[in-house]
């Protein structure tokens, strides 16, 4: 960070003054003694030293993937987040704060994961991927083949048969009519 000591320097007589800091900036995260020497055209002179305290107050900046849509049955799974941080690249967690699932009819369900960054001063940022799952393949149904049966009264005739079905994401039932 750039930082200035200087308070308002100044030449009693109105010379025309030099000022500089020792070290000059921008200063590293921590503390950093400066001095500050104010010199006159006359060659006089005067020193005063300051503590000049950077901190990181910016948070860390963490990306999440875009949301998606999956079909159900197939699988699945949350992508990692990207994060990064300007001043504490060595000290940067990411976790996980949550994940909420809500499951709707079928094999249907949104899942939603928050995701936390915090770098070493304690600054967070949060980002969240939701991956949407949605059943669109209708169920199979399996009929028997055809058949060629003999007639028996003015009832008709009884024929036996079995229909199937099922699905991927969710049970089925099957009315015959």
């Amino acid at each position: 960070a750039a930082a200035s000591i200087n308070n308002g320097s100044f030449d009693p007589d109105g010379d025309p003054i030099t000022v500089s800091q020792v070290p000059p900036g921008p200063y590293p995260l921590g503390s950093n003694h400066v001095m500050l020497v104010v010199s006159d055209s006359h060659g006089a002179s005067n020193v005063c030293s300051a503590l000049v305290i950077v901190q990181d107050r910016t948070p860390p900046v963490i990306v999440c993937a875009s949301n998606k849509v999956m079909e159900c049955g197939a699988a699945w799974s949350f992508d990692p987040p990207v994060a990064f941080d300007d001043c504490s690249l060595s000290n940067l967690w990411v976790s996980i704060v949550s994940t909420v699932t809500n499951v709707g009819c079928g094999g249907s369900l949104t899942a939603t994961r928050t995701w936390q960054a915090v770098d070493g001063f304690t600054n967070t940022a949060t980002c969240s991927q939701t991956v949407t799952v949605v059943d669109t393949t209708p169920p199979t149904v399996v009929c028997p083949a055809s058949m060629t049966v003999e007639f028996q009264d003015e009832t008709g005739t009884a024929v036996p048969y079995v229909v199937t079905a099922s699905d991927v994401c969710s049970p089925v039932s099957v009315v015959v009519t």
